[in-house]
């Protein structure tokens, strides 16, 4: 009898030297190290877009993402955030018809932004917008592309019910503190 033995595994990028994120006109954040923690997180968000209706989403994802990790946002005008919201500008969205693109924490020259086409409710609803939302917040927490199409790390979302699955939550809490309540996958509430 043969048996196959399936393995999923995140898709980790590996690079021969250090790799540095895009960059833009945009003020940094100054206090992008609490992205870092391991533990309870205070995430001062700058809304630096143009957009009131990707906002409104982000706002929303900013939620969702609190019922998950240990993380308390709120609104920094300042310098001081640790994140910002930035309308994209030039050719940071170039790749594969992008529609936003957050940076990287590990990589070099993290300034703590995530930057959204400022025309994306023209073309997308405000559940994509919210899902693509959560999607790029995925990635400044520290996830990267998951080979399961259910899942909201999956390059793309492409039947809109989407999940945080076992493969997201495992590298999660390698980085970071999830709350008590988190078991099993969770639903990405639209």
């Amino acid at each position: 009898m043969l048996r196959v033995l399936y393995l999923f595994a995140i898709a980790v990028p590996v690079f021969a030297g250090p790799r540095a994120n895009w960059s833009g006109p945009y003020q940094p954040c100054l206090n992008r190290n609490q992205l870092l923690r391991t533990g309870h997180m205070s995430i001062g968000v700058r809304f630096d877009t143009t957009n009131p209706v990707a906002a409104v989403a982000l706002r929303k994802a900013l939620h969702f993402w609190s019922t998950v990790l240990d993380v308390e946002f709120h609104e920094d005008a300042s310098q001081s955030c640790a994140l910002a919201i930035v309308d994209a500008t030039g050719n940071i969205l170039t790749e594969n018809n992008d529609v936003a693109r957050a940076q990287f924490t590990d990589w070099d020259n993290f300034q703590g932004w995530i930057a959204f086409d400022p025309h994306i409710s023209e073309y997308m609803s405000s559940e994509e917008i919210y899902a693509t939302a959560i999607h790029e917040l995925g990635h400044i927490f520290g996830l990267v592309h998951n080979s399961h199409p259910s899942s909201v790390m999956y390059y793309i979302d492409a039947d809109g019910s989407s999940v945080l699955d076992e493969v997201d939550l495992d590298a999660l809490r390698a980085r970071h503190t999830l709350r008590p309540a988190v078991h099993g996958p969770v639903p990405i509430d639209r």
